[in-house]
């Protein structure tokens, strides 16, 4: 048969070697099958998955959805634009923009919980749009221990004979050396 630009279609390819066909026959199946699996999903516009994932915060405490929603508006107030589709969202861009609180100095304490809130926002978009979740496999910064100079029993006692208005005022700041919680009182006011 000849084609329309003048080329002679030979039919199916043809192996001289039986080894090449079943490696080729192999190659077929293997793409035939990554076609079948692959999952085609529409382009779906970040600020539109941020709206639909702030509903689904709705199931957090009061002061747990404040506090993501809050966080992950700072991300993406941070990503300027540059992110339109939730498919476009990179591992990358959630580590530049941890990278920018640290180097703002804010407490390793703080950029975890914006890494929890981003986590939460990418977990929901990786289960309710089948995408790769972009914040897989980030780990949480190290939190050190809060340096803190603990007041003695005998300077506590001071404290509280000169200045008993101003240690009524600030007992939840009181640090004892046993290192008790904060708003502890051995003597009541």
């Amino acid at each position: 048969m000849t084609l329309p630009d003048g080329a002679v279609d030979k039919g199916s390819k043809s192996f001289k070697d039986k080894k090449e066909a079943q490696e080729f026959k192999v190659q077929v199946e293997k793409r035939a099958k990554q076609i079948k699996e692959t999952v085609f999903v529409e382009a779906v516009f970040l600020d539109d998955a941020v709206e639909q994932w702030k509903d689904f915060c709705l199931g957090y405490t009061e002061p747990t959805r404040y506090l993501y929603i809050l966080l992950v508006e700072k991300f993406i107030e941070f990503l300027d634009g540059e992110v339109v589709y939730i498919s476009d969202l990179e591992t990358s861009d959630i580590n530049t923009f941890l990278n920018s609180l640290m180097k703002r100095g804010i407490a390793n304490s703080s950029v975890n919980n914006s890494l929890t809130s981003i986590k939460s926002l990418c977990s929901y978009m990786s289960e309710n749009y089948k995408i790769a979740n972009p914040a897989q496999g980030i780990k949480k910064l190290k939190e050190g221990d809060i340096d803190a100079n603990y007041w003695s029993m005998e300077e506590y006692q001071r404290v509280l004979m000169k200045s008993p208005d101003f240690a009524r005022r600030c007992r939840t700041e009181i640090r004892l050396e046993r290192g008790a919680q904060y708003g502890y009182c051995p003597v009541p006011f």
